[in-house]
C-alpha cells in the first residue's frame, strides 16, 4: 500500500474503529500506527491498519466488514485475517505474532489516544513493546527498533513488562531488554532475572 491520501486514510480508519464499535468487538490498535500514537508522532499513510481482536470474533468482523464494502481475505486462519479499500489494508489479528491472543489485561491497561483527531484505542506501551518483540521475524523486520522507542521514550511499569514478557515469551523479551540495554535503556537486574529464570522452565504446549 502507500498511495492513499491522508483525507481518504483517515476516512477509512475512521470507518473501521466505527463498525469495530457498533459490532462490540473488544480491540486495539497494535503496529506502527500504535507506536505513533504512544509517542505522539504524526500518523504515517504508508502503515498498514493493525487492529488486534479476539479470535471469536474474527469471523463475524469479515462478515461486516465484507458488508460495508470492504474486500476480505483470509490470510492465515491462524491468526490474522485482512480488509481494505483502494490502498489501505486493515489486517485483523487475533494471535499477535502467532502466540498472544487479546486478553483481559490488554484491554484494562489499554487507553484512548487522540490521534489527530481520531480516538484510537491502543496497549500499554508494555504490552506492545511485548508484541513488537514476538512479531520481529524474517519477513516482519525492524519491530524491535519500535520496541525500543517504546521502552527509551515512555515511562516503563517495569513489573508490568516482566509478568507479559514471561506469559508470553521470556526469550524474545529478555533478548529485547539485553539488546536495549546496549542501546543505553537498562532494565532493572531483577527483571532481567526474572525473564531468565522463565527461559529455563520448558515452554507451555500451544
Amino acid at each position: 500500500m502507500g498511495g492513499a491520501t491522508q483525507e481518504f486514510y483517515r476516512s477509512v480508519l475512521t470507518e473501521a474503529l466505527d463498525i469495530l464499535d457498533a459490532d462490540g468487538a473488544d480491540h486495539l490498535v497494535i503496529g506502527g500506527l500504535a507506536t505513533r500514537a504512544l509517542l505522539s508522532e504524526p500518523m504515517d499513510v504508508s502503515d498498514d491498519v493493525d487492529v488486534f481482536i479476539r479470535a471469536g470474533d474474527a469471523e463475524p468482523l469479515l462478515d461486516r466488514f465484507s458488508r460495508d464494502g470492504f474486500a476480505v481475505y483470509r490470510r492465515d486462519r491462524r491468526w490474522l485475517y485482512k480488509v481494505a479499500k483502494p490502498d489501505v489494508t486493515i489486517d485483523l489479528i487475533f494471535r499477535a505474532g502467532e502466540r498472544i491472543e487479546l486478553d483481559d489485561e490488554h484491554l484494562g491497561r489499554s487507553s484512548i489516544v487522540d490521534l489527530e483527531g481520531i480516538a484510537v484505542p491502543v496497549p500499554a506501551a508494555e504490552d506492545l513493546a511485548v508484541m513488537k518483540a514476538v512479531f520481529d521475524g524474517e519477513d516482519r523486520q525492524g519491530r524491535w527498533y519500535g520496541a525500543i522507542r517504546l521502552l527509551k521514550d515512555l515511562p516503563i511499569d517495569w513489573d508490568y513488562l516482566a509478568a507479559r514478557g514471561e506469559m508470553h515469551a521470556p526469550r524474545r523479551v529478555l533478548s529485547l531488554l539485553l539488546y536495549a540495554a546496549d542501546e543505553g535503556i537498562p532494565a532493572p537486574d531483577w527483571v532481567l532475572a526474572r525473564l531468565s529464570a522463565a527461559t529455563a522452565r520448558p515452554p507451555e504446549p500451544t
